[in-house]
């Protein structure tokens, strides 16, 4: 037999012409041989296609084919991420970057802490430690006793000595 591809409809035809002469006392082995295909793909045919019409056939044909795309689309992003998860890996950043990524895709994304950190491939403890890891006295913000911008004792003195962009720094 020559290998030939039907459409859903064609399929549907040949499934109605078959139970035709199974009405009529043929056997399967007789049908097969009249429609042209094996016994296997008669059967195959049947349990996918028995039942529906040809408009029906053709809708689960184009649902199949979009299907398809739909996992190949959803497996080119999972993919992406993996790379993207390793890039980020690779960058060592410092821990307060890494919180601060974390802190934008909350902020930006809406999303929990615990999904921004799978995202970014990041420990959710690392994050927790480096929110813990204020000095004593220094919460948010400055103490309530002291004016904002008024931090000497809170900055290292080698960060003091960098100029800000406001010094000309910058430009």
């Amino acid at each position: 037999m020559t290998r030939t591809r039907h459409t859903p409809a064609q399929i549907v035809a040949l499934i109605r012409r078959a139970d035709e002469l199974l009405a009529r006392g043929w056997r399967i082995a007789q049908v097969t041989e009249e429609l042209g295909v094996s016994e296997a793909t008669f059967h195959r045919w049947r349990s996918q296609y028995g039942g529906i019409k040809a408009d029906e056939a053709q809708r689960l044909r184009e649902l199949e084919l979009e299907n398809r795309q739909l996992r190949a689309t959803v497996a080119n992003q999972a993919l992406d991420v993996l790379v993207l998860r390793g890039v980020l890996r690779t960058l060592r950043h410092p821990a307060a970057l890494r919180a601060d990524l974390v802190q934008t895709l909350r902020d930006g994304l809406g999303i929990s802490q615990r999904r921004a950190c799978e995202l970014l491939g990041e420990p959710r403890t690392s994050i927790r430690r480096v929110a813990d890891a204020t000095p004593a006295g220094l919460g948010p913000g400055p103490p309530p006793d002291r004016p904002v911008g008024t931090f000497p004792d809170a900055i290292p003195a080698h960060a003091r000595a960098i100029p800000l962009a406001s010094e000309g720094a910058l430009g």
